[in-house]
């Protein structure tokens, strides 16, 4: 199962991420932005790690739309670590290569009862584009409870399916030997490379859905962000 990939006490990074893929075949173009600016990196459930779009490799018919947030989460910490309930994120998505999003995927973590619940919603057409962000009023497509540290709790509802919770992150860097290669005393990676960031955790949410809900685009630019409710 693609969900059950996702394991606790592992690396972690921060980053953000851009993607183009080709829902034809498995073409992806990604980009990561490590070790963000103190304002950011001070606001972890929001920070932003990675954003991971692919078509499904269970099924070609549908598409993955992942992120990680929240850096640096220590095995000790796995248990306690929390979505927060006032960040929305969105995947935003753009299908006739404009650079503006044509449609949304949207995420929030809420609190029921001391247990939190991912609802996800879209993906619709935004009510504004760019950087105003503004939640779906819609029926949710999909939620469900979080997973547990210890556990893999995937949401499963009509075709969608969905999983929020701490998990390894699979970002991998050998930072020393990237730096040795920046200054010039080294000229190629380790094999095997060294994780500098192994032992650490992230949040993770992870959303598969058929391809058919994005429309009728074999090909689609993706972004990510998070913002937080005034």
């Amino acid at each position: 199962m693609l969900f059950s990939k996702w394991r606790p006490s592992g690396r972690a990074t921060v980053t953000i991420g851009l993607g183009t893929l080709v829902l034809g075949g498995i073409t992806v173009l990604q980009s990561a932005d490590h070790i963000d600016a103190p304002v950011s990196s001070a606001d972890a459930p929001a920070d932003i790690n990675d954003l991971f779009v692919f078509t499904s490799p269970e099924n070609a018919s549908n598409v993955v739309f992942a992120i990680t947030v929240n850096p640096l989460i220590p095995p000790t910490e796995a248990a306690a670590a929390r979505f927060d309930p006032n960040v929305l994120y969105q995947w935003k998505i753009d299908t006739n290569a404009d650079a503006v999003e044509d449609m949304v995927l949207q995420a929030r973590v809420i609190d029921d009862g001391g247990q939190q619940i991912l609802v996800v919603r879209g993906p619709s057409t935004p009510q504004t584009t760019g950087t105003m962000s503004m939640e779906l009023d819609e029926t949710p497509l999909i939620s469900g409870r979080v997973s547990s540290a210890s556990g893999t709790e995937v949401i499963d509802q009509d075709g969608v399916r969905a999983f929020a919770g701490v998990r390894d992150d699979p970002f991998y860097i050998d930072l020393t030997r990237l730096t040795e290669v920046l200054d010039g005393s080294q000229s190629s990676f380790r094999n095997p490379g060294v994780d500098a960031l192994a032992g650490v955790n992230t949040l993770a949410i992870v959303i598969e859905l058929p391809k058919s809900m994005l429309g009728a685009s074999n090909n689609i630019g993706v972004w990510v962000t998070s913002s937080r409710a005034n």
